[in-house]
Order: structure tokens, then C-alpha cells, then sequence
């Protein structure tokens, strides 16, 4: 991944581009004379005699480039119509199921205690591709690495910089995206989770908290990442520590329910109640593995030092940079370059420890049935049927969400590039597309998450000293609501930018899971106390708009 975020990007930058140019060029005093003169957007006259171009060459590097000269020479390679091109399909942060959610930490017991019920399970979870979009695991759903229109521009570019000096750029284009569309993104938790269950004769009582590690990451395989080295060769230490991995450690919400027997009967009993998720999620520890990416910081576009390389684009010429400008230069890039991969990490890969703080209130039954209800046979007498229902409601709460501006192709169009005296005003407004094309911005915007709903169906089997069961659960949330999206401070220049924001890319889709699941355990009694110790697992068997995760985990029960 160290190589793939650094150098992937590095190809899509156009500001990457110019720097290296500027590092590796000393033609562009050829290309003044050749090119440049016959450009419409100079007078003709002006280089009427060599004493005439010499003084405007002399001009050009005795001060800061023209505008003009940097316009011509961007015109020149074509370098305009990779930021009338989508980089960004998407910005929508990556759907999450709260662990909370999972069918192996529901109570399912046929048998009708009047004691406490204690449980402590260690799981591990695990999700090897994850959903950018409603449909797609690939993220070339998400950005636009496999955009022909994108890649024909970045070729054009790097034909036209060879061109000027040969062999700059030795990569395949179209190879090396072909390996950064396998990009993919896993997730991992570790942890236990602690519950309780209550249980009277009419009554139902079950609160439960994870205490977890977390970890989310960029991820290609060793072949994939040797075959991008080949290409564009080797990356720098501890990029992927510091750029490419997120994790955490910490206690998770809490889930508490509470219900009423409304049905006793031999063939059926049910309970109905109220459930509230409390957002109790804090963090112990973080960027133990991997790294922390804080939303704040990424409120506002940076501040790039374009006259540091337009300075140096001028000493090239000149033949009078040194070792120090020219690092300058390099750092310029690299910081340009992390920042836009920080920000994708941010929207992508740091993730909260619950629901980002949303309290959850919703209502849910449950009903068991003997299965000789429904088969008079000896074998059926161990087994009952199990069903679980849940609605729950996520309370609006104010977010980092992240945005891209629009692709505004209209507003390129109105300009003349030609003309030298919109040069500077031109210039700018290429400056700020770059910078508005490729970072993502993040703004507090108030999130209303979608209703969630689970229906989780099970044949539960119980004997003398061994239970288990088997089933399946689906759970389902809406497309979220956003609303009341805000920049502080409130202006004049942070309303148009609100305004010039894609908002469609940004909403989360429909998500969707159904897994099926199991457990074996066996129990035996110890005094007063009722033991039982067992294993359990789920694998996602179809999803929508999510990831395909699977469980492993190993209980303890303890009932009085």
C-alpha cells in the first residue's frame, strides 16, 4: 500500500506533474522559442527580430514566470482536460453494521429461567472486501481509476512531457491502474462482548457492551504490490503505519432491552419491548497499528506553494537552482500528494468504535415455538423454532461528512486561455481546480442514518448437557437523510462554496446483509451455578451496499 497511494496518485496529481517537470526539465527554454512563439496568445510582432525575443526571454527569467509562459505551456501538454475529468465517483463514507447487530449475541434459549443469565464471548470479525457503493467491492466504483477518459488524459499528458524530454516518465499508464482498481478495503475487530439477561416470569431484561480493537485498511496483495513496483518502483518506510491503516481501541455502544411476556402458551410464547442502543463508544487507545485521521483538520483546502515552483521553474531556466530549491520542490509535491490520500483515508478508513454517537431507540418481539408443534415425532421434542424482530430508529446528529465540487466543465469553457491578459486571472483559477478537484472537504452536516431493520430465524436444539442452533438473520438499513450542512464562519465565499459542492456523491446507499449463523456449546451443572461453554460463527451469505464479513467467537454462560 506504500506503494500504491504514493505513486497511484502521484500519475492522477497534475500538480505532481508539473513538479516533476519542473525537477527533471532543461528544454523548456526550446519550448519558449518553438512552441510559444506561434501561439495565438502572443503578438506575432513581438519577436519580430532575435534581439526582441532574447529581451523577452531575459524578461521571463530576470522575475517570477509569466503567467502567460505557465498557461502556454500547460495548453501545450494538454494538461487542462485532466481537471475537466471526475477523479471522485463518490465521496460517501464505506456503510457500517454495528457489532452490536450480529445474530451470535442475541439471547435465544428455549427454556424458561427465573435467574440471571451472564455471558462472556470473544470474537473475531472480519470483513475482506468492503462495499464503496450499492453494488461494487472494486474501487473503481468509487474513484475514477478506471475512467478511459481519465487515463487517455494522463497518457496524453505523459506523451507530451517525453516529448520534451525523453524517457522522463518509463511506466505503463493503463498497467499501473489496472493494478490500483484492485485496491481494496478490509476490516477487522477483536474483542469481547460482556451481557446480561434478566429473566421473571413475565418479565425480560438484556444489556450487553463490546469492549473491542478495531482496525480498518487499504489493502493489496504482495504479487499486486510487487508488480506496481516493478512499474513505478519502491515507496518510502512506515507510509502504510502512517497513510494507509486506522485503528483504535476502546468500549463500544451499549444495547439494552427490556420486555414483557405477552404470550404463554404451549405451543407459543412471545415477548414484545422497547430497545435503546446508547452511544457509550469511547476510544482506550489509538494508532497502535495504524493511524489517526482527524476530521477537523481537513475543514478548510490547504495552501500550496505554487510560487515556490514557479520559482524554480524560472531558476531552471536560468541554470541557477540549487540542491535546497530543488528539495523544496520535491516537498512541495509529497505534501500535496499525502494530503489528498489523508483525506480519502479519513472519509474511508477511520472509523468510529459505534454509531459515530447516534442514540438508537426502536421496539422488538420475539417468539419460540416446540417444533412438536409442528412434527409429532420423538426426534422433534429437543427443538424449537426462534424469532426475532427489530425495528430501531438513529437519531439525527451533526457529522464530518466529506464533499468534491462539482464537475463544472462550463466554467472552462468561459474562459480564454489564449489571451495573455486573462493569463494571471487564469492561472489561479487553474490553481484552485486542482486543489477543488482532487481534496475532499469535510463539513459538519447533521446525518439522520437510516431505520434498521432485523428479522433473525432459528431451530435452537437443547438436551441434558449439549445446545446448539441454527439459522439465518437479515438485517437491513435505509439510505441516510443529510441535511443542514454548515462552514464556519458563514460568508459570502463559504455559501458559494457550499453551492459549488457535489452533493450527490455523498449520501451512503441501502445496505443489506443476510448471514447465516450457528453455535454448539455444552453445559453441565456446578453447585447452584449452570455452565455452558460453546463456539459459534456467522458468514454473510448476500449483501448490498456493505461488506462481506464473517464471526468466529468463544462463550462462557453462567446461569443462577
Amino acid at each position: 500500500m506504500i506503494r500504491v497511494w504514493r505513486y497511484g496518485l502521484y500519475t492522477l496529481c497534475i500538480g505532481s506533474l508539473l513538479v516533476n517537470t519542473i525537477t527533471y526539465t532543461n528544454l523548456l527554454e526550446d519550448y519558449i522559442h518553438e512552441e510559444l512563439y506561434n501561439n495565438d496568445a502572443f503578438d506575432e510582432d513581438l519577436f519580430d527580430d532575435s534581439d526582441t525575443y532574447n529581451e523577452f526571454f531575459t524578461s521571463a527569467i530576470s522575475k517570477q514566470l509569466p503567467p502567460e509562459v505557465i498557461i502556454g505551456f500547460l495548453l501545450s501538454l494538454n494538461a487542462l482536460e485532466i481537471l475537466q475529468t471526475d477523479f471522485f465517483v463518490h465521496t460517501n463514507p464505506l456503510n457500517k453494521r454495528s457489532i452490536l447487530d450480529s445474530p451470535l449475541f442475541e439471547f435465544r434459549d428455549c427454556n424458561d429461567y427465573d435467574g440471571w443469565h451472564l455471558r462472556a464471548e470473544a470474537f473475531y470479525n472480519k470483513t475482506d472486501r468492503y462495499n464503496f457503493t450499492a453494488k461494487s467491492d472494486k474501487i473503481c466504483s468509487y474513484l475514477a481509476l478506471a475512467s478511459p477518459t481519465l487515463i487517455g488524459a494522463i497518457v496524453s499528458v505523459l506523451e507530451n512531457v517525453n516529448a520534451l524530454v525523453p524517457n522522463f516518465f518509463d511506466f505503463d499508464v493503463p498497467t499501473v491502474f489496472k493494478i490500483l482498481q484492485k485496491i481494496r478495503i478490509e476490516e477487522r475487530n477483536l474483542g469481547i462482548m460482556v451481557s446480561g439477561v434478566r429473566q421473571w416470569k413475565r418479565g425480560y431484561f438484556q444489556i450487553m457492551t463490546p469492549i473491542l480493537y478495531h482496525e480498518r485498511n487499504f489493502f493489496l496483495t504482495t504479487s499486486e504490490l510487487d508488480e506496481l513496483a516493478d512499474e513505478l518502483g519502491e515507496g518510502e518506510p512506515d507510509f502504510q503505519k502512517k497513510h494507509v491503516i486506522s485503528d483504535k481501541l476502546g468500549l463500544g455502544d451499549t444495547r439494552i432491552e427490556a420486555g414483557m411476556r405477552v404470550v404463554e402458551k404451549p405451543s407459543i410464547e412471545c415477548i414484545f419491548g422497547m430497545q435503546a442502543t446508547i452511544p457509550t463508544a469511547f476510544t482506550i487507545a489509538k494508532c497502535i497499528f495504524g493511524n489517526h485521521f482527524n476530521k477537523s483538520k481537513f475543514e478548510s483546502y490547504p495552501d500550496v506553494d505554487f510560487d515556490t515552483i514557479y520559482r524554480a521553474l524560472e531558476h531552471y531556466l536560468n541554470h541557477t537552482i540549487d540542491l535546497r530549491e530543488k528539495q523544496n520542490v520535491i516537498d512541495i509535491a509529497r505534501e500535496f500528494i499525502i494530503g489528498v490520500i489523508d483525506r480519502i483515508a479519513a472519509n474511508l478508513i477511520d472509523d468510529p468504535l459505534g454509531n459515530g454517537g447516534h442514540l438508537g431507540l426502536g421496539v422488538f418481539g420475539t417468539s419460540q415455538s416446540p417444533l412438536t408443534c409442528f412434527f409429532s415425532r420423538q426426534w422433534a421434542e429437543p427443538w424449537c423454532w426462534h424469532n426475532r424482530m427489530s425495528l430501531e430508529y438513529l437519531w439525527p446528529k451533526k457529522e464530518k461528512r466529506f464533499y468534491i465540487n462539482k464537475n463544472d466543465p462550463q466554467s472552462f469553457a468561459e474562459r480564454n486561455f489564449a489571451d495573455p491578459a486573462q493569463a494571471a486571472a487564469n492561472l489561479i483559477f487553474l490553481q484552485n481546480e486542482l486543489i477543488n478537484r482532487v481534496y475532499l472537504l469535510a463539513i459538519t452536516t447533521t446525518v439522520q442514518p437510516g431505520l434498521i431493520y432485523r428479522w433473525t430465524s432459528s431451530f435452537n436444539y437443547v438436551s441434558e448437557h449439549l445446545k446448539g442452533d441454527v439459522g439465518t438473520n437479515l438485517w437491513v438499513q435505509q439510505a441516510e437523510k443529510l441535511y443542514d450542512k454548515t462552514l464556519s464562519p458563514c460568508t459570502a465565499t463559504t455559501i458559494n462554496q457550499l453551492l459549488a459542492l457535489d452533493m450527490c456523491k455523498v449520501r451512503a446507499p441501502v445496505a443489506l446483509q443476510l448471514k447465516i449463523f450457528g453455535d454448539i456449546a455444552y453445559c453441565f451443572q456446578q453447585e447452584d451455578l449452570s455452565w455452558t461453554i460453546g463456539v459459534n460463527g456467522d458468514i454473510t451469505a448476500l449483501k448490498h451496499g456493505i461488506g462481506r464479513d464473517y464471526t468466529l467467537g468463544l462463550f462462557v454462560e453462567a446461569l443462577w
